[in-house]
């Protein structure tokens, strides 16, 4: 059996050096590290419950020292490019006509619908509309650079990819104020600067309220084929910008023109020719009973006219008239007023004349002239109604169309300043920090345990 003194492996006996192979060192590393197992992970168990101690402490003494702020946040610029793309944007104008003002990119409203698009807490518009620039292109005015400075010390944005997503919410911000407030908005659908709506609106407007001269049918034709030339030239307009849009009923703007057309060239034009013609008169009762009494007017009014224009000729009598201009087209101006009442007179006379003689015939005549002039009159209002649908449909799909497009704008940049350090210590938790305060002591641990393993290996061992 074997001895108990001789039941222990003494370590401490050296091999000879010709018999110390590679390897041997880590060998013995590790078996002192087993055989002094205790030791080394009490000391390891004792830096991994210090770590942890102190990891803890750091975290909840620094993790509220700023909110939610990081340790290091950026102070670079960042900058973005918006493009207005409607109509009009290049002449410094709004959809509306109105001119166009930088300012309106950065407005309280449309600052603080960015700030709560991303969800950031605790700041403004106070905060960040001073550190916002505005810049237009030299060379394209509807191109504009905005600008949100760095700053040291920087409490607003916890990380350059927040500043970006700020200025890519304000240029989406800005976007729905254009088109909720001219694109996409029925009120202002069709009258928005070079748009007609608002010229066939009046249109409609003034036939509903005109009254027609009592007495000529002339007069009623000639502002029936004025209108109707209006929309015309609109509809003309129209088909050169589009030639390729048809609307709801399927016609396109030249068709409506030509619709137009037709009317104004073969029922307008005809009757307008038979007026010429012959002798028609509205209200024929009514024309008897007041005739003379407009005969008076006019002839007042000639008389008045006709002197104004005398007086004039006598002042511009031997004078240059090259120095008298204005003078000279008042004189023209009131002749051609005399003349037009002269005319006038001598119109009533003769109709007058004529009813004495052939009344039943100029009443059959005028009949059929107030049927033809009130049915003109309703076509016309229906006619308008019509191109004002589809006026109203087209600029509908328009403003739809440039609602996508009214402003564009490009990825946000990061800009740092050369020299600059773009990251400023502000406190807070940081993760690189905590990961150092938890493994140091473990680390420390272990280096101890190592050197007590050693130590107890290569002292002197006290033999009883």
């Amino acid at each position: 059996m074997c001895d108990n003194n001789n039941s222990e492996i003494n370590l401490n006996l050296r091999m000879p050096s010709d018999q110390v192979k590679e390897g041997t060192v880590i060998s013995d590393l590790i078996i002192t590290i087993y055989n002094e197992r205790r030791v080394f992970f009490t000391f390891c168990l004792l830096g991994l419950v210090a770590g942890i101690l102190a990891a803890g402490f750091y975290y909840f003494t620094h993790r509220d020292s700023l909110g939610d702020k990081i340790l290091a946040v950026p102070i670079g610029d960042v900058t973005i490019t918006l493009t207005l793309n409607y109509q009009y944007a290049e002449e410094l104008l709004f959809p509306s006509g109105a001119t166009f003002n930088a300012k309106s990119i950065v407005t309280v409203d449309i600052v603080e619908k960015a700030i709560c698009a991303i969800g950031i807490s605790g700041i403004t518009a106070a905060d960040i509309l001073p550190r916002l620039i505005v810049e237009c292109d030299e060379v394209y005015p509807n191109i504009y650079t905005v600008t949100l400075l760095g700053m040291n010390g920087d409490f607003a944005f916890t990380s350059e990819d927040e500043k970006v997503d700020f200025l890519q919410s304000l240029a989406t911000e800005y976007r729905r104020f254009i088109n909720e407030k001219y694109f996409l908005n029925e009120n202002t659908i069709g009258y928005l600067h070079g748009q007609h709506l608002g010229t066939i609106d009046s249109e409609i407007r003034t036939i509903e309220l005109w009254t027609p001269d009592p007495f000529s049918f002339e007069k009623g034709f000639s502002h029936i084929m004025a209108c109707y030339t209006t929309i015309g030239e609109i509809l003309e307009e129209y088909h050169k910008n589009d030639p390729v849009y048809t609307s709801a009923n399927g016609l396109s703007f030249r068709e409506h023109e030509n619709e137009i057309n037709e009317i104004v060239g073969k029922e307008i034009a005809a009757w307008m020719e038979r007026l010429n013609d012959g002798i028609y008169i509205r209200n024929i009762d009514r024309f008897m009973r007041e005739y003379q009494h407009q005969l008076n007017r006019l002839e007042r009014e000639f008389e008045y006219y006709s002197e104004q224009a005398s007086s004039f000729n006598r002042l511009l009598s031997g004078t240059n008239v090259r120095k008298v201009e204005d003078f000279l087209m008042d004189a023209q101006s009131w002749a051609a007023t005399a003349a037009d009442k002269g005319n006038q007179i001598r119109i009533i006379e003769y109709n007058v004349e004529m009813l004495v003689t052939n009344e039943q015939e100029i009443r059959n005549n005028s009949r059929e002239a107030e049927a033809a002039f009130i049915s003109a009159l309703d076509d016309l209002k229906e006619k308008l109604n019509e191109v004002r649908d589809a006026l109203e449909d087209y600029y509908k799909e328009c403003s739809t169309l440039s609602a996508e497009n009214s402003v564009l704008f490009s990825r946000a940049i990061v800009s740092t300043p050369d020299g600059t350090d773009t990251h400023v210590s502000v406190g807070g938790v940081s993760t690189s920090r905590l990961v150092l305060i938890f493994f140091g002591p473990i680390f420390v641990g272990l280096a101890i345990g190592l050197c007590v393993a050693f130590l107890k290996k290569y002292l002197p061992v006290n033999k009883q």
